[in-house]
């Protein structure tokens, strides 16, 4: 095995300087001088449009086996910030060059290949013209070099990594856009001068006429993994393979047999007493491999396919994951029409079958108008139910910096003998010309059966709601002044359910400061209105709320120097009655390129805590919760990466009054307060990453967590709430994986 991949190794590297270009970020080969040349940068953050102090350029070269694409920049040795980061991080703790492009060449999707002065990578999809998701991960090739007089970076990214628009003969256009960021002054140059937040902002790009070269690839991704469970001392083994065939630049097929849950990325804790439920984001090659087709959203935070549900919890059992038998996607597109269908099996558990899911996508767009269908199908034959969502999308861009979206949404859904059917629909308006002004408008209807759950996402359904959101800006200020660019903000939204009760509305003003130094500073209040929460009872009754509101105020160093810092404070008035207080407080050490460290602690204190208690009642607590994380990434060597990823919350709650909702919505108190309760949980994983090659990994893994729930008059402080969690180990793994791309 050893000497395949050091024969795999050696072939790429070969293969390389065949072409006669080396990715080593020196520009140095006089294929360079072949390239397009870009240097009007200017300067978009602060956005002053003036040109950029520190001379920066860009370079476009097609060859037959990429796009080759360059930046450099003058900033000088001491206004440079580094710090090593993993794959995909945000904010980077280091100054990066920024790539992004439009392969299809019509202004609709953008992929971003991003580059730090310390060599590390960011890449993801840019949807909906501003909405960017990092889970997408890609095969390219970086390179970066460093001089007195500044530094550079060269990428290559092969012709097959994303749709390259309908197949034909002749050459193609493409869309390119570069910024270069300062950290140090805080200070974005870009080319096209175009605002990042401009919802026309990848039909802006740089057009660049380029060869068609041949976008066709094979690619074999097998893995193997074992996982030593320590807790219930046994061990499992598991093998799958992704296959990736792509026959030209508008077709794509990719495939997956036994895709394991993803063990090396762990998500966040999270202690969720509401009706809402919390969305996870998903890194599994496969559900992020070509799934930008699918990912059509509605409502702010609603998804129509949200890949988690694949491989969830199963539908009886106490099984935390789902093996996932086999998937596949396939994506094309003829002229202005792409389709797409997805479809994914789960394998049955102990106590469940698996479930099925289907998605099948059409979508028509021009270079200012786009319009879809989506369809999803999911059969739980576990639970004897059926989900059958069908949705049309409609993204218009009438003109530049205003763009338009609406979405009409029917769910048909057969659960045992019971058949129901919901219908949703969306609209948003949008406008930022990157001047003094921007708004946004949105209307949502979802009636009270409207469901997307099975396959997608959504926070609630039964709601009528208007949002707007109102900046005005100062984008600049005379040298020499404090301030670099301000802002003036106000939000609100306004609810309803469809029984026409009015549900707690908002109103937000905010004011935002960016000092000449680089620091931020943002603080605001806001006034909560009162209304009818009708889902915190969980379907047993409404309840009635009063005026709420509270003020904050959050702080944030520069990105540069050895330590930054992030502290936040909020203070509010719960709807109930009672005062509540937020402090969280987040240094940042950097000590060199290859370690850095992140700390972050917090405690939430509230007299006047209200959540659901049970059947028609509810109940206040005095709530004091705690929470500490630490995050640490080491680089000792090229591509070895060591991370550390340690949290922990912790929560004692005393109750102080009962309340009844069986009379109606008003709160009527009860005689005795709810009982008291504490809690904790903690998480911990050491990750090892070896990278063989691009998109090919090594991983050992570290996973511990522990958790404890007790109900009681005994008040804890943290000390006891830390002590609770890490004594009550409920997970204690040791994984091993390889990945490799064939």
């Amino acid at each position: 095995m050893h000497r395949l991949l050091l024969a795999l190794l050696t072939g790429l590297a070969l293969a390389s300087h065949a072409s006669g270009m080396t990715v080593d970020g020196r520009l140095d080969e006089l294929e360079w001088q072949k390239a397009e040349r870009f240097d009007d940068f200017r300067v978009m953050e602060p956005l002053s449009g003036a040109k950029a102090e520190h001379g920066s350029t860009m370079r476009v070269l097609a060859r037959p086996e990429g796009l080759y694409l360059a930046m450099e920049t003058s900033v000088p040795r001491e206004l440079r910030v580094r710090g090593r980061s993993p794959r995909d991080a945000k904010p980077l703790p280091a100054d990066p060059f920024v790539f992004l492009v439009d392969f299809e060449g019509e202004g609709r999707t953008a992929y971003e290949f991003t580059v730090t002065i310390s060599g590390s990578v960011r890449d993801g999809v840019v949807l909906n013209q501003t909405q960017i998701s990092y889970d997408w991960d890609a095969f390219w090739l970086h390179g970066v070099h460093e001089t007195d007089a500044g530094w550079s970076a060269e990428v290559m990214i092969p012709w097959w990594v994303a749709p390259s628009g309908q197949a034909g003969e002749g050459p193609r256009t493409i869309g390119v856009y570069g910024a270069v960021f300062m950290k140090a002054r805080s200070r974005r140059f870009a080319f096209p001068a175009i605002e990042a937040l401009n919802p026309t902002f990848v039909q802006g790009f740089q057009r660049v006429t380029v060869p068609r070269y041949s976008g066709q690839a094979l690619d074999f991704f097998p893995y193997a993994s074992g996982d030593l469970n320590r807790l219930e001392d046994r061990t499992r083994a598991r093998a799958g393979i992704d296959v990736f065939w792509k026959p030209n630049g508008s077709n794509q097929l990719t495939a997956t047999l036994n895709p394991d849950f993803g063990q090396v990325e762990s998500d966040d804790l999270v202690v969720n007493f509401s009706a809402t439920e919390t969305f996870f984001g998903d890194k599994r090659p496969f559900f992020t491999e070509g799934q930008q087709l699918f990912d059509v959203r509605f409502a702010e935070s609603g998804r129509l396919v949200n890949t988690r549900r694949i491989g969830a919890a199963p539908d009886a059992g106490v099984a935390g994951a789902s093996d996932v038998l086999a998937a596949a996607k396939y994506t094309g597109q003829s002229g202005a029409l792409e389709y797409g269908i997805f479809a994914a099996l789960e394998d049955d558990s102990s106590e469940a079958q698996g479930r099925d899911f289907l998605a099948t996508r059409l979508r028509r767009s021009t270079e200012d108008f786009a319009l879809g269908w989506l369809g999803t199908w999911v059969d739980r034959p576990t639970r004897d139910r059926e989900a059958l969502v069908n949705a049309v999308d409609l993204d218009w861009y009438p003109r530049s910096a205003v763009a338009v979206q609406a979405r009409a949404m029917r769910s048909d859904l057969r659960d045992g003998s019971v058949d129901s059917i919901g219908y949703g629909a969306t609209a948003a308006f949008r406008y930022q010309p990157g001047g003094s002004l921007s708004q946004e408008v949105e209307v949502v209807w979802l009636d009270d059966d409207f469901n997307v759950n099975d396959l997608g996402y959504q926070e609630r359904a039964d709601v009528r709601r208007i949002t707007s959101d109102t900046t005005l800006y100062r984008r600049s200020y005379p040298e020499g002044h404090w301030l670099s660019a301000s802002q003036w903000g106000i939000k609100g939204g306004a609810f309803w359910n469809q029984q026409g009760q009015g549900l707690p509305g908002w109103l937000e003003l905010r004011r935002g400061l960016n000092l000449r130094n680089g620091d931020s500073l943002t603080f605001g209040a806001w006034h909560e209105f009162s209304g009818i929460d009708d889902r915190i009872t969980r379907g047993n009754g409404d309840l009635h709320l009063g005026d709420g509101g509270g003020a904050w105020i959050h702080w944030k160093q520069a990105e540069s120097g050895p330590w930054r810092l992030d502290v936040e404070a909020n203070l509010r008035r719960e709807s109930l009655g009672g005062s509540a207080w937020e402090l969280t407080f987040g240094p940042k050490w950097v000590p060199t390129d290859a370690l850095n460290l992140a700390l972050r602690v917090g405690i939430d204190h509230s007299e006047g805590w209200l959540i659901w208690t049970g059947g028609r009642e509810v109940g206040t607590f005095r709530r004091d919760e705690y929470s500490a994380s630490l995050e640490g990434n080491w680089f000792p060597a090229p591509r070895h990466e060591l991370r550390l990823k340690f949290q922990w919350l912790g929560l004692d709650a005393e109750g102080r009054a009962g309340y009844s909702v069986a009379g109606g919505p008003d709160p009527q108190r009860l005689a005795t307060s709810p009982e008291d309760f504490s809690l904790a949980q903690f998480g911990l994983q050491l990750r090892y990453r070896y990278e063989i090659a691009p998109l090919s990994d090594l991983y050992l893994v570290y996973g511990r967590g522990g958790e404890f729930l007790e109900e009681g008059s005994q008040r804890r402080g943290a000390g006891q709430l830390w002590r609770g969690a890490l004594d009550r180990i409920t997970a204690d793994q040791l994984f091993l994986k390889l990945r490799y791309r064939l």
